[in-house]
């Protein structure tokens, strides 16, 4: 009849998060949950959990953040609907105990809209708070905004997971179904190979389109030996693998060591 009993009814007992974590290890996945309350934490750690979740609504809650620190047990705390400085309250709280803490942007939108994300904040977490892990929890539709987060700089990412979007409750119509989930991952994962390496250089991939499409320096005509090379004696033209384009006011007035015929390519060897 009420909105607490609806809840109420709703929550499971200890069978089942006993059943819960048993099939989440048999998969191979971490099983971790979020406590609300001192009551929670308690469950949670008598159920052996190696790590605690906590929302954004619990950011400002620094007696349960104090509580769970002390377990020293890694924690992944939602920064939702809180200024910079609360975020450093809580920060302070917890690293008072330890340093495995996962501080993650979010918005506390659901669904969250393009221009609420303010992914921008990512980067400002990681200059205020190099000593901890800065993750992405995120309420928007869609894979987009994770792989922009990741390229940002977070390194743990929150999505909701449904089986249909058409279920009822608040969170169905914006979270992953499992194709949605699946091609997250994917995405995720060929993000740091799209990043690759900061230098820049002809990489070993491009090498043959390199010389295909490239440009070099030919002669027009053929040209005996001694002859001195003027303007109207180069061509610029494909393939690549001589003299670069950027050498042709460099070799006016070079003399060949060598005769060279029509089109052919001209070489650092054949000029004296």
């Amino acid at each position: 009849m009420t909105y607490g009993q609806h809840r109420e009814f709703l929550e499971f007992g200890w069978d089942q998060y006993v059943a819960l974590k048993e099939c989440a290890q048999a998969c191979g996945v971490e099983f971790m949950c979020t406590a609300f309350d001192f009551k929670s934490v308690d469950f949670l750690q008598r159920l052996g959990v190696g790590s605690y979740k906590l929302a954004s609504g619990d950011l400002t809650n620094t007696p349960l953040l104090e509580y769970i620190a002390k377990l020293r047990k890694p924690i992944f705390l939602s920064t939702g609907a809180s200024s910079l400085e609360e975020v450093r309250i809580a920060h302070k709280v917890i690293t008072k105990y330890h340093n495995q803490l996962c501080l993650l942007h979010t918005v506390c939108t659901y669904p969250a809209e393009y221009e609420h994300l303010h992914l921008a904040v990512i980067e400002t977490m990681k200059k205020e708070f190099p000593d901890v892990v800065i993750g992405y929890s995120g309420h928007d539709n869609g894979i987009l905004a994770s792989v922009v987060a990741c390229m940002l700089g977070a390194r743990v990412i929150e999505k909701h997971f449904t089986i249909n979007h058409s279920w009822k409750g608040t969170d169905h119509k914006f979270s992953l179904e499992p194709d949605g989930l699946r091609k997250q991952v994917r995405d995720l994962k060929r993000l740091d190979l799209m990043l690759g390496s900061p230098e820049k250089k002809v990489y070993e991939a491009e090498k043959n389109a390199k010389v295909k499409m490239g440009k070099s320096l030919y002669v027009k005509l053929t040209l005996p030996p001694g002859h001195v090379l003027s303007p109207e004696d180069i061509a610029i033209k494909s393939p690549g693998g001589g003299l670069e384009p950027y050498s042709f006011e460099q070799i006016i007035g070079k003399k060949l060591k060598i005769g060279l015929e029509e089109e052919t390519m001209i070489l650092a060897q054949h000029l004296q």
